[in-house]
């Protein structure tokens, strides 16, 4: 809940509450705790957010990123992290969106080559996933150790790519430009 209100001669005036929606930390993460460093990072975060065009990818996601931190349904937070990847590493040519989105994910988030195809292979099911509950809720027969597990990657691709993206200049000149975006994506897999 956030108030905001006045003072006036002495006097708070109320001028209104705002309820926010509140974050619901995967159960996985529940007991995990915030260190200095976490916080930090969060002030750097959210300077360079700040500066952000509401029409850039990495907002994009953010936006959607928040949405998908206060779902308790997990159809509904799984979906909001895929349509916020999807921001950020989706191509804007449709064909082979797959291969293409999950391909771009793993090169960026890849530290080196020897991870791409791990990192490849995680994305891959998890849009698979993504795609049974778009395509008429055929996820339904993912038990519940596959399906956090799916969440649970889902939730670190965002996190991963937003840090990265977030803390550095040139990769957040990157994504604010559609062109630059796809641009910068493609050649990731051939350098």
């Amino acid at each position: 809940m956030a108030i905001s209100a006045r003072e006036n001669d002495g006097e708070w005036i109320h001028r209104r509450t705002d309820l926010a929606q509140t974050i619901r930390p995967f159960e996985r993460d529940g007991d995990n705790g915030l260190s200095s460093d976490d916080f930090s990072l969060a002030k750097e975060i959210s300077d360079a957010a700040s500066k952000l065009s509401v029409k850039a990818a990495p907002w994009v996601a953010m936006l959607l990123l928040w949405r998908a931190l206060t779902e308790v349904w997990w159809e509904n937070r799984y979906l909001l992290l895929w349509v916020a990847l999807e921001a950020l590493f989706g191509s804007t040519n449709p064909i082979e969106t797959t291969y293409r989105l999950t391909q771009r994910l793993a090169f960026f988030l890849a530290e080196d080559r020897t991870q791409v195809r791990g990192l490849y292979d995680r994305a891959r099911a998890g849009y698979a996933a993504r795609s049974k509950v778009v395509h008429g809720f055929r996820h339904l027969t993912l038990d519940k150790k596959k399906a956090n597990d799916l969440l649970a990657d889902s939730e670190w691709f965002m996190r991963a790519a937003l840090c990265k993206i977030l803390t550095d200049a040139g990769h957040r000149r990157a994504f604010v430009d559609e062109r630059k975006r796809e641009n910068f994506l493609d050649g990731l897999i051939f350098d």
